[in-house]
């Protein structure tokens, strides 16, 4: 049970000092592929993510920096 507080301690203190590493943003449906190497090939050099295997959703984050 102690280590179980302290790992959720852990996580909830490293929010309080750098939340920035718990937000990612939001993202927006950007297009539709065939397979997850096509999307994976589109959203090269972008802040997105692809989701799914066959069809795979491409995802772009709205809040690029």
């Amino acid at each position: 049970m102690i280590v179980l507080a302290s790992i959720v301690l852990t996580a909830f203190s490293s929010f309080l000092v750098m939340p920035s590493w718990f937000d990612h943003g939001s993202y927006s449906h950007s297009s539709t592929h065939s397979s997850l190497e096509e999307c994976q090939i589109a959203k090269h050099g972008m802040d997105a993510i692809c989701l799914g295997d066959s069809p795979s959703q491409l995802y772009v984050n709205d809040e690029v920096e």
